[in-house]
């Protein structure tokens, strides 16, 4: 399974879990607060996924926890907190997990930035559904930046034989 399409599932996965994980934690936390740092730890389990290896995946596990507790701690509403999510997730995806030019990098975030936040807002309805609704239209969006990132990679053919380059093409795209 592509990269993107394990984000689309964990992202719908997430969305669905939310009003057991709220519903749990509202009577530790008020209602809000519980719906948050859901939002945190649903972003750190994103950005683990999309890991390469173990190592990598702890660090980045620690990492995006801390800033999102952080994040959490800092902010004054709900989206607030995914505004600053946004951003992290921003830094962590274009900066650690996949290297891409700072040019290239500061367009396809800004647009899923501002996108992941408008189909939050949009989506976003009274109660537990209204917010599962836009934590999972933040997911979609955030999910895309996967796709575009695929979309305009582009693939220079190596040197030899045209068969080979062809076979080293498609193992390249079924590898993920």
């Amino acid at each position: 399974m592509s990269g993107f399409a394990r984000t689309l599932v964990y992202g719908a996965a997430a969305s669905a879990a939310l009003p057991l994980a709220v519903l749990v934690g509202t009577p530790l936390l008020v209602s809000a607060p519980a719906l948050g740092l859901f939002a945190v730890f649903a972003v750190a389990g994103y950005l683990t996924l999309l890991a390469s290896g173990a190592r990598q995946r702890v660090g980045v596990a620690c990492a995006s926890l801390a800033v999102g507790l952080a994040a959490w701690l800092a902010s004054g509403s709900l989206f607030q907190l995914l505004l600053l999510l946004s951003l992290g997730v921003a830094a962590m995806r274009s900066g650690v997990l996949f290297r891409r030019g700072a040019a290239r990098a500061a367009v396809v975030e800004g647009v899923v930035c501002l996108g992941s936040l408008w189909a939050a807002g949009t989506l976003a309805g009274p109660g537990l559904v209204g917010s599962a609704l836009a934590l999972w239209g933040w997911f979609v969006v955030q999910s895309a930046a996967l796709a575009l990132g695929d979309l305009r990679r582009r693939r220079r053919p190596g040197p030899g034989d045209p068969f080979d380059v062809a076979r080293r093409n498609l193992e390249e795209l079924l590898s993920g």
